[in-house]
């Protein structure tokens, strides 16, 4: 193997490790947020009313908003979701530097099938974000805010871009085996 390769193989696993530490504190967020949910569904009155007390914001220095339990129960709920489609995409990206690492290169097709499935990912947590934030701010302020994060659409659109691109090492390096 030449030195290049090695550095891929090197540098994919260390890009694979610290992936998996990423969606392993995905995962610990996700627990925290459903033992979250679970306190305050199965609070009582007395415990739900002095939560309620504590959860009361000041907004602009003189009038204050109150949290709804049910409403930060949702909020959370909408917390885990987001926290599940990040999962999904740093899964799928550890996956293909996995990939990467055992097979010393990057252009395989499994490795260009990947990085279409973290770009479709990405749009879908672009989205989920976008629908997240919006109901979130109304159920915690009244006021319905949505704002669409166009960088998750460029990054998918890059990431589709380098796949495509992938593809195309995959070809020029298939012809390449042919011809030796």
């Amino acid at each position: 193997m030449n030195g290049a390769k090695q550095k891929i193989a090197k540098t994919s696993k260390i890009v694979a490790v610290v992936l998996k530490v990423c969606f392993i504190l995905v995962i610990a967020a996700i627990v925290a947020l459903l033992l979250g949910i679970g306190f305050l569904t199965l609070a009582g009155n007395g415990l739900s009313t002095s939560l309620q007390q504590a959860l009361t914001i000041a907004a602009s220095g003189t009038s204050s908003v109150g949290i709804a339990v049910g409403n930060l129960v949702i909020v959370f709920g909408m917390g885990i979701i987001v926290l599940m489609v990040t999962f999904m995409v740093l899964f799928t990206l550890h996956k293909l530097f996995v990939n990467i690492s055992c097979e010393h290169t990057p252009f395989t097709k499994i490795n260009v099938k990947i990085m279409k499935k973290v770009a479709i990912w990405t749009v879908i947590t672009c989205f989920v974000d976008f629908i997240a934030n919006g109901i979130s701010d109304k159920l915690l302020t009244s006021e319905t805010t949505f704002t669409l994060n166009f960088i998750w659409l460029v990054v998918a659109a890059a990431i589709y871009c380098i796949a495509l691109i992938f593809d195309y090492g995959c070809q020029l390096q298939q012809e390449a085996d042919e011809i030796l």
